[in-house]
């Protein structure tokens, strides 16, 4: 049960570098970036705290469950899956429900204008996800601590595709849940990934 991972030793160990901290969204430097020479891709993961979680707990997520929950309320589509994100960090990386009201009030700060989310819209995004995924509830996935475990994870998952890199001679840099490769190694990453997901999980399952 994920409601016990607060009592746990492993939490956070991301690994991180320069790369991921060039600008990407105003400007896409990161995108336009070469590795020896050659366009780079970025495979990565889709939801992947949330979706970690879940799968330690036996559950499974639909392909997309932020648009899924931004659907259920009706939000604009050209946000609202976006609003779903931020709010879900926030519910998964928070320790504790204290944080609850500290969480809703900055992000409603950070968020601005017509994207402004609301302390109302924050409540409605978590009850919609509680009400689509019940076990996120029940198996107290929010406000307990559970997204600095999902970063050790991530930590755990960046190390076994860096080893796997060097064993290809694939150059690779871990950025959280994604990696940059060249272009023409992004299908075989894609999977490497996958399969390295598919273990950490099982490991940690074994844990809980």
């Amino acid at each position: 049960m994920l409601h016990r991972y607060n009592h746990f030793m492993d939490r956070a160990g991301r690994i991180n570098n320069k790369f991921q901290n060039l600008a990407n969204r105003r400007l896409p430097i990161r995108k336009s970036t070469l590795i020896d020479g050659y366009a780079i891709a970025e495979p990565d993961f889709n939801c992947n705290h949330l979706r970690m979680a879940s799968a330690i707990v036996g559950e499974q997520l639909p392909a997309d469950p932020y648009q899924e929950v931004a659907t259920q309320l009706g939000l604009p589509e050209a946000y609202g899956r976006g609003c779903v994100k931020q709010v879900l960090n926030r519910c998964l990386g928070s320790a504790s429900l204290r944080q609850r009201g500290g969480s809703m009030k900055r992000l409603a700060l950070d968020s601005q204008g017509d994207k402004q989310i609301t302390t109302d819209t924050f409540q409605e995004i978590q009850a919609a996800t509680e009400r689509l995924y019940p076990w996120t509830r029940q198996e107290r996935l929010f406000f307990n601590d559970v997204g600095a475990h999902m970063q050790k994870l991530e930590g755990d998952i960046a190390l076994w595709m860096i080893e796997w890199a060097l064993d290809q001679e694939i150059p690779l840099l871990a950025v959280h849940d994604s990696f940059a490769v060249r272009k023409q190694d992004n299908h075989a990453t894609d999977q490497a990934k996958d399969a390295a997901w598919e273990k950490v999980i099982r490991l940690a399952t074994k844990q809980v």
